[in-house]
C-alpha cells in the first residue's frame, strides 16, 4: 500500500501517514470505492485502521485548505 501526498509530491511511509491524517487541524474526508466517510480527529485513527486494513493499493492524499481528501483504490 502506498500514500501519495499531492502537496508535496513523495510518497510517505506508514508513520509519515498516520503523522498526516491525525493532524487535528484537517477534516478528513476517505473514498473508498462508492463509500465516503468523513471524520473528525478524534475517529481518524479508527478510521485509518479500517482504510489501511483493507486490500488496497494505493492512497492518494489531496489537501484543500483545512480539508484533506483520501482515495483508496
Amino acid at each position: 500500500l502506498k500514500a501519495y501526498d499531492y502537496d508535496r509530491g513523495c510518497l510517505l511511509n506508514y508513520f509519515e501517514f498516520l503523522n498526516l491524517i491525525l493532524s487535528p487541524r484537517e477534516k478528513v474526508s476517505i473514498h473508498s470505492g462508492p463509500r465516503t466517510r468523513t471524520t473528525r480527529a478524534s475517529d481518524q485513527f479508527w478510521t485509518l485502521k479500517r482504510v489501511w486494513g483493507e486490500h488496497s493499493e494505493a492512497v492518494l492524499i489531496d489537501r484543500k485548505g483545512t480539508y484533506m481528501d483520501i482515495y483508496v483504490y
